[in-house]
């Protein structure tokens, strides 16, 4: 992943035809709108409940060299086809 102090990270869910999937993207804050990065590739989402409780996703802080750091949220958006348009 790129190593900025700043990222923002965009979560594209698929659930047309029940294909059911969600890809992931990060981009450096910085950087324009049209540079966003595959992260990984699609996850299939699984439903096994008799009753539908929803998909989630979470953000964390994973550690790889040392102990401890900071990370922190903001800026949170949540948007659909239908209200993209109507933003622009």
């Amino acid at each position: 992943m790129a190593d900025a102090d700043c990222m923002r990270l965009r979560a594209v869910y698929d659930f047309t035809d029940c294909k059911d999937e969600v890809t992931f993207f990060y981009r450096d804050a910085d950087a324009p709108e049209s540079e966003w990065c595959p992260l990984g590739t699609a996850h299939r989402m699984i439903f096994k409940m008799d009753h539908f409780t929803g998909c989630r996703i979470g953000l964390f802080l994973y550690s790889t060299k040392e102990t401890g750091g900071i990370a922190d949220f903001c800026d949170f958006a949540y948007s659909t086809p239908d209200t993209k348009e109507r933003e622009q």
